[in-house]
């Protein structure tokens, strides 16, 4: 039994087939097509005057081989290059984004509303802490964790504004790895350099971080 690869006219290998001999083979072709001895995977191979030959490196995903030139064409438009970037930089944005969520959530609680309400601990432990005659009604976030996030209600400011002096010194380098890596991409040329930025921009946003990382609630 031998195997045989079928193709078109154009030098396409469309399919195997197995058979005894090249004359029982050929009884399974159509018109416009013909086979050559050998199993030549249609993916790996064309045919060019009764020949199988390897297709040259693939330079890129939306490649299409020209089988008249031999060698790989570019089909796409300027229209379609455009969105093509265009989407890349969406993606590209996205990822480092959600690269710096995830720092974000080693260190915040991440529920809808969250961030207004350390906004509001941090200023409640000021003005707790500068209040030389602190009323417990006046501050009830403070009071709501005495004996729960710390033994008194001004160890309870002084934690608030420990956690606020973490997110304040993750913020500022985060920021600046993020914003700075947004800004590369939205005027990147192309997607390759969209990638390369977005690889090094995660790299450091994912070393970022600090001593104490505790969560607070």
């Amino acid at each position: 039994m031998k195997t045989y690869s079928v193709h078109n006219q154009e030098g396409r290998i469309l399919r195997l087939i197995e058979s005894t001999s090249e004359d029982i083979a050929l009884l399974n072709v159509v018109d416009g097509e013909d086979l050559i001895e050998g199993a030549y995977p249609a993916d790996a191979f064309y045919v060019r005057d009764g020949v199988a030959l390897p297709y040259p490196t693939k330079p890129g995903p939306w490649s299409v081989f020209d089988h008249a030139a031999e060698e790989w064409a570019d089909p796409r438009t300027p229209d379609d290059l455009a969105a093509e970037l265009q989407e890349a930089r969406r993606a590209g944005i996205g990822c480092v984004n959600s690269a710096a969520d995830a720092v974000r959530r080693r260190y915040v609680t991440m529920i809808a509303g969250q961030d207004m309400l350390y906004l509001r601990k941090e200023a409640e432990a000021r003005a707790y802490l500068a209040d030389p005659d602190p009323d417990p009604a006046d501050y009830p976030l403070i009071m709501a964790e005495e004996g729960i996030t710390a033994p008194t209600a001004w160890h309870v400011a002084q934690v608030y504004l420990g956690l606020s002096a973490v997110w304040i010194s993750l913020a500022a380098p985060l920021e600046t790895a993020r914003l700075g890596a947004i800004a590369q991409i939205e005027v990147a040329e192309d997607a390759e350099t969209i990638h390369a930025i977005v690889a090094a921009a995660c790299a450091q946003i994912a070393a970022i971080s600090n001593p104490t990382p505790e969560q607070p609630a």
